[in-house]
């Protein structure tokens, strides 16, 4: 790698850090984002029972539901910084072509930034650093409590250098009702590997990369206390495996619905290295369409990010 080329990747890395981006060690920071503002809202706890952003929370949830289509698109704001704000938008979609198969699609881009490299040769040259992915998936009922699912990702990936990536993940799901106490309750579980694939070079050159590889597993459990009241309790944990940079995160969350129209929604979340958060959302939902909002709130005094998000979907 030239002198040139290391400098401009340690310039942009440097403010990818600042905004907390970075500052894991891991690359290809749009992998590891939850866009589903619902879940975002209950400490990031992913692989419940879900209608929405399928392909990146849940894909099984589709298909233990009544869903046959669903879109999806949400935006998440990151502060205001010297080189920009940073944004990362969304769009997801889910098909049942089949009561037991179904297919997903969605695209997450993540950019807003300008690095400018006057010091550096080149003079007056800037750049705009992002992440874009197209991600396609497919899924289907083995049972009507347990299913299977896959997906592959392309990734695109422009700091100054550029590099592109291809990566798999698998999961599985199962889901079952419960009666409790003459409350009807829906129980949802699953576990799921994310982003596996081999590692890449920026510029094809230089060291060699890994991929933000991680694990998880989780759920949730919604409960019907009454009639026009429910609540949901969801936990999750996950695992990075990047031997340069493993980190556990794990997040708890509540949502309480009325009428199946209004949703409050508060969780916690712990980040082995990137700082904790508090994480709280409102929804709504109406014939079908539905409006979230998520603010995760950093516990981390100095290098802590706060985000707000907010999602659109429309299901039927």
């Amino acid at each position: 790698m030239t002198r040139y080329m290391t400098k401009l990747l340690s310039l942009v890395t440097l403010s990818l850090v600042s905004l907390n981006v970075f500052a894991q060690g891991r690359i290809l920071t749009t992998l590891e984002t939850n866009p589903d503002a619902r879940t975002a809202a209950m400490g990031n706890a992913l692989l419940g029972n879900t209608d929405k952003m399928h392909i990146y929370n849940n894909p099984s949830a589709l298909l233990f539901s009544t869903q046959k289509f669903g879109v999806d698109l949400s935006t998440e704001i990151y502060p205001q910084g010297g080189q920009g704000r940073l944004m990362q938008y969304t769009l997801g979609t889910a098909y049942k072509f089949h009561p037991d198969h179904a297919v997903f699609f969605g695209m997450r881009y993540l950019g807003g930034l300008t690095i400018d490299v006057s010091t550096l040769p080149q003079s007056g040259k800037t750049y705009r650093p992002y992440d874009l992915t197209v991600d396609f998936g497919y899924g289907f009922l083995v049972t009507p409590e347990f299913s299977v699912y896959g997906s592959g990702t392309y990734v695109r990936s422009d700091i100054g250098a550029k590099t592109d990536a291809l990566t798999f993940s698998f999961g599985l799901g199962y889901q079952r009702a419960i009666e409790l106490n003459g409350h009807s309750s829906l129980l949802t579980v699953g576990a799921r590997l994310l982003d596996a694939g081999t590692p890449v070079q920026y510029n094809k050159t230089g060291i060699f990369q890994s991929l933000p590889t991680s694990v998880v597993v989780g759920g949730d459990w919604g409960i019907n206390l009454a009639d026009d009241h429910d609540l949901t309790y969801a936990l999750g944990v996950r695992y990075f495996t990047p031997k340069e940079a493993k980190e556990v995160i794990a997040g708890t969350g509540l949502e309480y619905t009325f009428a199946k129209m209004i949703s409050v929604r508060g969780g916690y979340e712990y980040a082995q290295l990137a700082g904790s958060k508090l994480t709280g959302g409102l929804g709504i939902r109406c014939k079908g369409f539905t409006l979230d909002v998520a603010y995760r709130h950093s516990l981390k005094a100095v290098t802590g990010v706060n985000t707000f998000m907010v999602g659109l979907g429309f299901g039927i």
